[in-house]
């Protein structure tokens, strides 16, 4: 039975990691050319609300571990749970994508 519920666990909810650590300059550069309107500020934002609400239900998830384009769609169902407007959702996503770029092997 704990096999099932590994097993089952496992498929449903990504690989925990740790808390992506502040962006550099590097990748705050590398933001700003994707998204011209994102600033330091803006990325900072998105880690704080990553920070604050993304292990309120769960671990943190491994960023590097979930492909860029299923970010978007598990963002737009965790910001409602975590009543985040389109804005934060946005700022979280858009730390998310730049953070796993610079953590990928």
């Amino acid at each position: 039975m704990a096999a099932l519920v590994t097993l089952v666990t496992g498929c449903i909810f990504p690989k925990a990691g740790a808390l992506p650590p502040p962006l550099t300059a590097v990748e705050v550069a590398r933001a700003q050319a994707r998204w011209p309107d994102a600033s330091e500020t803006t990325l900072a934002t998105g880690r704080d609300l990553f920070a604050s609400h993304c292990n309120a239900c769960h671990s943190y998830p491994d960023v590097a571990a979930i492909p860029e384009d299923r970010w978007r769609p598990i963002l737009a169902k965790m910001s409602r749970k975590a009543g985040l407007d389109q804005g934060q959702d946005e700022a979280v996503l858009r730390f998310i994508l730049v953070a796993r770029a610079g953590s990928a092997p």
